[in-house]
């Protein structure tokens, strides 16, 4: 079985279906207000909030994106830089940062800061409102909808945002990468196959970000599954970096807010930057995950590109549960402190390193008691905190870092600032 289709039944025990499979398959008419109340599933599986892989998701104008489950090509894939292999085209150099466009075409919003369009009609043309899926049916209504994560030799990346799926009211899916090509004067998804219903579905690829953002312990590199999926497109490893991006464990946004603006969720006032979009739930009783009285408030945060980045949870009932990570240990580093005073005294908000019930190591930022030591048992270290009447939950983006010096250089980057503050603003009355 595929490690990332394990991935994702783990994360859901429902969804059992042997096999390769598309991940799901639903339709919805287009985006709705980002700032809803509904009834939904609950976001808690680590696999799903942050970078993961592997899923299907459904798009405006009733597309969906369901994940083929592709196998690794027959013959291995080239080497970086090699341009070998049947329909692979000549090797192209790495993208230079400096090189990067500042400004973009019609409206489209960068994926990350290395963003590569090739100086060519077809790039100049792409307009994620005007890509086509089938017939007339376009794939976006805005371009927040799809930010642009590269375009060359007549092929562009496009990644659905976190904020494109929350504002269509979807729940427990990961975005990937589509891919839309240029031909007869036109961009169009790649591979459109209609599905009962009028449903057409479309092949997934995956980033730099999701594939270094979760590995299960024995997984392939993921510079390996890269490399296969640079086949699968039939590109060589240079045209591939520009088109799928720079490798990287988080694409953040290092622009500092212009400003920031009040919001409430319930008992709970903050603020957030004024360039973001927030999506506020709130959700009763069952649909809560809890008693008829219990009432759930939900604000989930993106940043400027679309990217889900922080969720913070204020509930009526706590919800503490039993630590099944017995062994596993917890390293909290960058903490400042917040105005909020729990059970157990004040609270801090850190970058907390600990061990999964998958056995991976994730870091998200958190809140943690100021007692807490910045080491010890994960089962030590409260996930949620009683505040008064209220229960407070706090969780940033999951990374995987694969070092001490990358969870450095995410504690300076403006996205851990963002968080940092948002934590730190929180007031409840």
């Amino acid at each position: 079985m595929d490690r990332i289709e394990e991935l994702m039944k783990v994360a859901d025990p429902a969804r059992d279906a042997p096999g390769p499979r598309p991940f799901r398959l639903a339709e919805v008419a287009g985006p709705s207000v980002a700032s809803t109340a509904r009834r939904r599933g609950r976001r808690d599986h680590l696999a799903v909030w942050g970078s993961a892989v592997g899923v299907a998701a459904a798009l405006a104008g009733g597309l969906v994106i369901a994940h083929e489950w592709r196998t690794a090509p027959d013959t291995p894939a080239p080497p970086a830089g090699s341009g070998a292999g049947e329909g692979s085209t000549p090797a192209t150099t790495s993208p230079d940062p400096a090189l990067a466009p500042t400004d973009l075409p019609n409206g489209l919003v960068p994926a990350h800061d290395q963003v590569y369009l090739e100086d060519s009609d077809a790039c100049a043309a792409l307009d994620v409102t005007q890509v086509l899926t089938q017939g007339d049916r376009a794939l976006a209504t805005e371009p927040w909808e799809y930010p642009v994560v590269g375009c060359v030799d007549g092929i562009a990346a496009l990644t659905m945002s976190d904020r494109a799926v929350h504002a269509a009211g979807l729940d427990d899916v990961v975005t990937g990468v589509v891919l839309a090509r240029w031909e007869d004067g036109r961009w169009a998804v790649e591979d459109p196959r209609e599905l009962d219903g009028g449903q057409v579905a479309v092949p997934v690829y995956h980033s730099w970000p999701a594939l270094l953002g979760y590995q299960l312990p024995g997984d392939p590199p993921a510079a390996e599954r890269m490399a296969e999926q640079y086949a699968q497109i039939g590109v060589d490893a240079g045209t591939g970096e520009r088109l799928l991006g720079p490798e990287t464990t988080a694409w953040t946004v290092d622009t500092p807010a212009g400003s920031w603006t009040p919001g409430a969720a319930g008992p709970a006032e903050f603020s957030w930057r004024s360039d973001a979009t927030w999506a506020h739930d709130e959700l009763s009783g069952a649909a809560a995950g809890g008693g008829a009285e219990d009432v759930r408030h939900e604000v989930v945060y993106f940043d400027p590109r679309g990217r889900s980045v922080a969720r913070l949870v204020v509930t009526t009932s706590a919800e503490q549960a039993g630590c099944a990570l017995t062994d596993a240990t917890y390293v909290v580093e960058g903490r400042r402190p917040t105005g909020l005073r729990s059970q157990l005294g004040s609270l801090d908000v850190g970058l907390v390193t600990a061990e999964d019930v998958l056995g991976v190591e994730v870091s998200t930022t958190r809140l943690v008691p100021s007692s807490a030591p910045d080491s010890g048992a994960s089962c030590d270290l409260p996930e949620e905190h009683a505040v008064g009447d209220v229960a407070v939950h706090l969780d940033g983006g999951r990374y995987q870092f694969r070092t001490a010096q990358e969870r450095e250089e995410y504690l300076a980057t403006q996205e851990y600032a963002d968080v940092v503050r948002l934590a730190a603003s929180v007031e409840l009355g």
